[in-house]
């Protein structure tokens, strides 16, 4: 029973205010997004393509996610960037760059772990080049 209404407001604008700051390191401009594909680095799986790309600002990491058309259905697409957002949440992302994860057709049948697996390899691999 416990919470007073100033306790519930108080823990409402708590979840908002952290909620914002998850959203701080997404890519949301399409221009900021058609620069990590014009000047950065790519790799690619079956799976998944990483492109980095440095902002040498020190800020922090930036990603997004894409899938486009030939993955499947809108629900599909969905599930696949789902899914990729859940692996790059966890990937230790390097300050100063911008990723863009691309999803492929491969990405809706496989496995988490072979997901994971692919993305982190070669999200590994286009930051270092």
């Amino acid at each position: 029973m416990g919470d007073t209404v100033a306790e519930k407001a108080q823990s409402g604008r708590a979840a908002s205010a952290s909620r914002r700051r998850a959203r701080t390191g997404r890519l949301r401009l399409s221009r900021d997004v058609r620069e990590v594909f014009a000047t950065g680095r790519a790799t690619a799986s079956p799976l998944a393509v990483v492109h980095v790309r440095d902002r040498h600002d020190g800020g922090h990491a930036r990603a997004t996610v894409v899938a486009g058309r030939n993955v499947g259905s809108a629900v599909e697409r969905n599930r696949v960037k789902r899914r990729l957002r859940a692996i790059i949440a966890d990937l230790p992302l390097r300050d100063g760059a911008d990723y863009v994860v691309v999803g492929r057709n491969g990405a809706l049948s496989a496995s988490a772990q072979a997901l994971y697996t692919a993305v982190a390899q070669q999200a590994d691999l286009a930051g270092r080049r």
